[in-house]
């Protein structure tokens, strides 16, 4: 994230800033998400700290906007949310594969 501080808080339009996200940050916490129902919640407050800390540092901000109104404006959807409809797909996925 500090390499690319520089990057994210430049004039580039919101737009791209969020591909960047997309592409370079997200992966790094993204990956491994259907084991985090097991996760305590200080670990995945943390991990939606971190996401809330990048779309502030995308969208440039002030503090008093809340997390909440980033997410719905740059249309990213919240850890919590996000780790149910990967771990519905993921068992959507599974009892298919038995029935075949």
């Amino acid at each position: 994230l500090h390499l690319l501080r520089p990057l994210l808080r430049s004039k580039l339009s919101l737009k791209t800033k969020r591909t960047i996200y997309m592409a370079l940050l997200r992966p790094m916490w993204y990956y491994g998400i259907q084991l985090w129902g097991s996760a305590k919640p200080s670990n995945t407050r943390t991990i939606q700290a971190f996401q809330s800390i990048c779309l502030r540092l995308i969208s440039g901000a002030p503090w008093y906007i809340t997390n909440e109104s980033l997410h719905k404006d740059i249309c990213i959807s919240t850890l919590n949310s996000l780790a149910k409809i990967t771990n519905k797909k993921h068992a959507k996925h599974s009892v298919l594969t038995l029935i075949l």
